[in-house]
C-alpha cells in the first residue's frame, strides 16, 4: 500500500528516460497481466493473484535494489491504473482509495474496465526480461554458495575476506551458442543440429557437453544472451554494481570460465556462474 501511494504521488517517468531495468519491470508486469486473464477466466484465482501481487512485488523489490525507491515509483506510475484495476477483485477497498482522482468521471474502480484491446504486447520483451534478471540469478546462486561455506568448519582466526567471482562463459561456448542459434533458424532436426555443433567445436573434451546441450536446447529453446563483450560490459556495469550493494564488504570481479576449471562447462552465455572464495 505504501509503495502504491508513493507511485500515485510520483510523476511518471518519460519514455525517453526509461532505462533497460525500467523496461524490464514494465515487461514483467505486462507478462504477468497476460497470464492473469486466462487464469481468471479458468477460475484459477489463486494463480492469478499470486503472480500479479506476490511475485510482482518481488520484481518491484529487485527493481528498487537495482535503482532507487523514487525511480521505482516513477516507473510504477506508468502502470499504476492498470495495476489497481487488476488488483481490485482481491483488495477492493484499498483499490477504491488508490483510484480516487484517476478517472475523468470520478467513477468507482469497481465500475472501470481494464482495456485489453490496447497493444500491451509491445511492452513485453522476453529477451530483456532474461538479461536483466542475470544479476538476480547470480545473487540467488551466491546465496546457495554462502550457505554451503557456512556449513564448513572455519580454519584460522583471521577475518574472512569475501571474494566473489562472476564467471563468464568461455569463447568456445559463445561460439557454440552462435552455431546453435544459426542452425536452429533453419532446422530443428536433432541429428543436423548435433552435427553442426560438433563441426563447430570438434574437440573431444567438448563431446559430453554438446550431447547434453543440444537435446536441452531442442526441448526448451536457446536462452537469450548477448555477445560476449556486450555481456561482459553488462556484468561489470550492472551485476557487479548490484552485488556490491548487496555485499558491500566483498571483493567482486568478473573472470572467464577458461580460468575456472570447475565452471568450464557450467557458465553459459546468458547464464554466468559464480564462485565464492574466502
Amino acid at each position: 500500500k505504501k509503495l502504491m501511494f508513493a507511485a500515485k504521488a510520483a510523476a511518471p517517468k518519460a519514455e525517453a528516460e526509461l532505462g533497460s531495468i525500467d523496461r524490464w519491470l514494465l515487461s514483467k508486469f505486462y507478462s504477468r497481466a497476460a497470464e492473469y486473464w486466462p487464469a481468471m477466466e479458468a477460475m484459477r484465482f489463486r494463480d492469478a493473484f499470486v503472480s500479479i501481487l506476490f511475485e510482482f512485488l518481488k520484481d518491484i523489490s529487485y527493481h528498487t535494489r537495482r535503482t532507487s525507491a523514487a525511480n521505482t515509483a516513477a516507473v510504477m506510475r506508468i502502470i499504476f491504473v492498470d495495476y489497481v484495476l487488476l488488483m481490485t477483485p482481491a483488495v477492493p477497498h484499498i483499490c477504491e482509495e488508490m483510484y480516487v482522482g484517476e478517472a475523468a468521471d470520478d467513477r468507482f474502480v469497481s465500475l472501470a474496465a481494464f482495456d485489453r484491446t490496447r497493444p500491451l504486447h509491445q511492452r513485453i520483451d522476453k529477451c530483456a526480461e532474461a538479461i536483466e534478471a542475470i544479476p538476480l540469478e547470480l545473487r540467488r546462486a551466491l546465496g546457495k554458495e554462502l550457505d554451503n561455506i557456512q556449513k564448513q568448519p572455519k580454519l584460522g582466526t583471521e577475518p574472512d575476506v569475501l571474494r566473489i567471482e562472476i564467471v563468464q562463459a568461455c569463447d568456445r561456448m559463445f561460439e557454440l551458442f552462435g552455431v546453435l542459434s544459426a542452425t536452429l533458424g533453419t532446422t530443428r532436426k536433432a541429428k543436423e543440429v548435433m552435427e553442426a555443433a560438433r563441426r563447430a567445436v570438434p574437440d573431444a573434451d567438448w563431446a559430453g557437453c554438446i550431447s547434453k546441450l543440444v537435446p536441452r536446447t531442442l526441448s526448451f529453446g536457446l536462452q537469450p544472451y548477448l555477445e560476449k563483450e556486450a555481456e561482459k560490459s553488462f556484468l561489470l556495469e550492472s551485476a557487479v554494481t548490484f552485488l556490491r550493494a548487496e555485499y558491500p564488504d566483498a571483493v567482486i570481479s568478473v573472470t572467464d570460465a577458461d580460468t575456472v576449471v570447475d565452471k568450464w562447462r557450467v557458465a553459459l552465455p546468458g547464464s554466468p556462474a559464480v564462485v565464492v572464495r574466502r
